[in-house]
Order: structure tokens, then sequence, then C-alpha cells
């Protein structure tokens, strides 16, 4: 009796963990899907800007310089732009 029992117990066994196996791949991916939804590309404005740097490289004293940047909003609702100074970054070398 007891040769019999034991090749069943070892198929329940096999069988159980091919269950927890698919039951964990089936919640992962469910995770998987749900996180991609619920965080849509546009929640009310989002400003994005084309260039993050410009590198004007070796410029002479007191020769001007202009850099153009795009700003678009890529939000889905209006964006508001307050105040008309927009806080830079100057690095000058020797």
């Amino acid at each position: 009796m007891s040769r019999k029992s034991a090749p069943r117990a070892s198929n329940n066994n096999l069988l159980l963990l091919i269950s927890a196996a698919a039951a964990i791949g089936f919640v992962a991916l469910l995770i998987v899907l749900v996180m991609q939804t619920a965080t849509p590309a546009g929640i009310g404005p989002r400003l994005t800007v084309d260039q993050e740097r410009i590198d004007f490289g070796r410029v002479k004293y007191e020769q001007p310089v202009r850099a153009v940047f795009t700003l678009r909003n890529t939000g889905d609702q209006p964006l508001r732009i307050s105040e008309t100074r927009i806080p830079t970054k100057l690095l000058e070398g020797c």
C-alpha cells in the first residue's frame, strides 16, 4: 500500500507547485497591467522642453549668444506660466 500512495503524493505536490506558480504569474501579470493603466501620460498641465542644456563651447568675451528653447504643454489641461523670469544657471570658464 505504501508504494502506491507515494507516487500520488508526489503527483499532488507537483500539481500544487504548478498551480501555485501559475497563480503567482497571473497575479504578477495583473499587477503589471494595472500599473500601466493607473498612470496615464497626461494628468493636468505638463511642461516639456526640447533641450535641457546648451553648450556654446568657447565664446569670446562680450560676444552675444542666443539660445532657443521650445516649450510644449504635453498634458491634458491648459498650462499657465505665471513667472516671466526663468531660473537659469550660467557656467563661466577662464
